[in-house]
């Protein structure tokens, strides 16, 4: 990704440490998603995830739809985390343990 943005990056007047550092977050939380065991691992990771990419879309200020779309998927993802959060305080309740293995009874 860092590769394919480096032309865009070049045609900007902006400067490019913050999107080179919003995308190594946003590299932190997919790697903290997919290496979890543990719903609040999960939910960090996916939540780490999305702040960077809130971010990467209102990263171009100077064009006129980037910050109302970093609005917009910000409205979104909130209304979808309490979604995620809700069905995980169901299945909490329901089978008790938050990881992912499931526990053997002996």
């Amino acid at each position: 990704m860092a590769l394919l943005a480096y032309s865009y990056l070049e045609r900007r007047e902006s400067r490019p440490e913050e999107f080179y550092l919003l995308l190594l977050l946003a590299t932190l939380g997919s790697g903290v998603l997919v290496a979890s065991s543990h719903f609040a691992s999960f939910f960090l990771g996916l939540e780490i995830l999305s702040i960077a990419l809130y971010a990467l879309i209102a990263y171009p200020r100077a064009e006129p739809n980037s910050i109302e779309a970093g609005l917009k998927y910000l409205v979104l993802a909130a209304a979808s985390a309490a979604f995620l959060l809700f069905g995980m305080a169901l299945i909490y309740a329901q089978l008790g343990p938050w990881s992912f293995r499931a526990s053997r009874s002996r």
